[in-house]
């Protein structure tokens, strides 16, 4: 991945979504392909900023695990007791403890 965002131009990762029908996502890249070279230069600058971490052996080996290592087990993991609710949800019960402060009347 590292390397397809240095080199911008790479075909692959378009094909790979292809196969793995991401339209959205392919059709997405594909713009950004033929943006002009400053246009281009910037999002691929911004995204190599964002992934430098990958140059970091340690952070590759965690990310790149392969199949013969399995992935190491996360205390808790597999938990059905949530401690959060669902994404995309709030929580109905306040934070707060005791009662809400009381609310600023409007200056005429």
């Amino acid at each position: 991945m590292y390397l397809w965002v240095t080199e911008q131009v790479s075909q692959e990762p378009i094909e790979i979504l292809k196969e793995h029908d991401y339209e959205l996502q392919y059709k997405g890249l594909e713009s950004t392909l033929k943006l002009a070279d400053k246009q281009r230069d910037g999002i691929f600058g911004t995204a190599e900023k964002m992934i430098q971490c990958l140059k970091s052996r340690n952070t590759l080996r965690w990310v790149a695990r392969p199949a013969a290592r399995p992935w190491p087990r996360i205390p808790g993991a597999g938990s059905t007791r949530a401690t959060s609710p669902p994404l995309g949800r709030r929580s109905t019960s306040s934070p707060r403890k005791g009662p809400a402060p009381p609310r600023r009347s409007p200056r005429p």
